[in-house]
């Protein structure tokens, strides 16, 4: 049963400070496992009937110190999920204490809440060290994605242009002689502007698209406490392009790049996203580039790779369990197999439901 040192924590007891303060001491805590993400997706997963908390929370049971944390959601599609719609995910314990005798006592609740409602539990991006451990315990390690990671701080803007391959040096100069300018917007309707742009690159893609109240919801939360920028592209006083990044820490994370495919020549998507690497490396922050899919002749890869990041395999875990639900549904099937099949099959079914 674990550790008797280290005890599960009730949510209602959690604040978003002592959950933060977790997050931001632990080597592996990004954004995407801070409270105020975990708020994003509850606020705007209770309106759209999406997910459900089911977050994990670890305490030293002899001093009451907060010292892991799983967030976690439960989606309609009966998955445990760390997380929807972010890149990462994953524990986050507290360097000061034995991790293993924590990831050992926080899995233990994952068991508790997956035997009773779970089909899987779903991991995104989790640090090595407990891939490692997930991967003794059951779970399968996939590989999922790559992202670029540039470091900005030991940098000039000048050395940082050279690291950049051509493309985007070509795109930017072939923008601002265009006349293509980039704004950081600080006005909610704003968020409009953006969608519209979001709207049509992801119809060009072919990709599902989230609901204009996601984002709203982004920008409602985070955009006051700091920790979201949007920056548009505009030209002649049309909104073409954008993208919307996450401070946390020393890391600027680039999320959901966007433009208009008749600017696209024009060399917008580049513009904003040097206008992201310029704000990071001005306020001392490195740029995570974001999810990259595996195939590396996909247009996505190519694009973040030429800004001359380091490139990094990101892993999932996953685990599939036999859910209450799978339950019911072979406790139904046995029940209608049994009033039509003849009497030698019925024995056997009757001992299966023993």
């Amino acid at each position: 049963m674990g550790n008797q040192r280290f005890i599960a924590a009730k949510a209602s007891q959690m604040s978003r400070q002592e959950w933060n303060d977790v997050v931001l001491k632990a080597e592996e805590g990004t954004f995407f496992h801070s409270y105020d993400w975990s708020k994003v997706l509850t606020d705007y997963g209770t309106r759209e009937e999406r997910y459900e908390p089911r977050h994990i929370f670890i305490r030293n049971h002899e001093t009451s110190e907060l010292v892991g944390i799983l967030p976690l959601l439960f989606t309609a599609k009966h998955r445990l999920v760390s997380l929807p719609y972010g890149d990462y995910g994953g524990p986050c314990i507290s360097p000061n204490v034995n991790r293993a005798e924590v990831l050992e006592v926080i899995f233990n609740e994952v068991e508790r809440i997956a035997q009773k409602e779970a089909k899987i539990i779903f991991i995104k991006s989790p640090p090595q060290d407990y891939l490692q451990w997930l991967s003794l315990h059951g779970y399968i390690k996939t590989p999922e994605n790559y992202t670029f990671i540039l470091p900005t701080q030991r940098e000039t803007l000048d050395s940082l242009w050279e690291k950049f391959h051509r493309g985007p040096k070509q795109c930017v100069r072939r923008a601002k002689k265009k006349g293509i300018a980039v704004e950081e917007a600080f006005q909610q309707d704003l968020i409009k502007e953006y969608y519209g742009i979001y709207v049509e690159n992801m119809k060009r893609l072919g990709a599902s698209i989230r609901p204009i109240s996601f984002f709203e919801t982004l920008w409602n939360l985070l955009a006051e406490r700091r920790l979201m920028k949007l920056f548009l592209a505009t030209y002649q006083g049309e909104y073409i392009a954008g993208v919307i990044a996450f401070p946390w820490k020393n890391t600027l994370h680039l999320y959901a790049n966007a433009s208009l495919e008749e600017f696209r020549d024009s060399g917008s998507n580049y513009i904003v996203c040097y206008a992201a690497v310029e704000w990071a490396f001005r306020n001392k922050f490195d740029v995570d580039f974001g999810l990259s899919p595996l195939d590396k002749n996909s247009g996505l890869y190519q694009f973040k790779e030429r800004w001359g990041g380091a490139s990094k395999l990101l892993f999932s875990a996953s685990k599939n369990y036999m859910g209450a639900t799978d339950r019911l549904s072979m406790w139904a099937l046995k029940n209608v197999l049994s009033k039509h099949l003849p009497r030698r099959v019925k024995k056997l079914v009757r001992a299966l439901r023993s």
